[in-house]
């Protein structure tokens, strides 16, 4: 379903981390049962989902405003 949602690079990336998630889960219900491993798959999984859906409009609409600042406010010079 991650490649009918076609954006670039972006969603191979995506469907990487979908993979990389999915076997992650599928390996743990079979023959672990690790309950970190699942979780880490399923981060994996849900990361991989959301980059390809929203990621960019998350990351310019919050953290890149949010690091400008940081940056100008560590420019400015401090008085005393």
């Amino acid at each position: 379903m991650i490649v009918l949602n076609y954006r670039g690079k972006r969603t191979w990336y995506a469907a990487a981390l979908v993979l990389f998630g999915s076997a992650l889960i599928i390996r743990t219900e079979l023959f672990t049962g690790d309950l970190r491993e699942y979780y880490y798959g399923a981060f994996a999984l849900l990361l991989g989902v959301w980059l390809n859906a929203s990621f960019l409009f998350f990351y310019r609409k919050w953290i890149a405003p949010l690091w400008k600042w940081i940056l100008d406010f560590k420019s400015k010079k401090i008085k005393v």
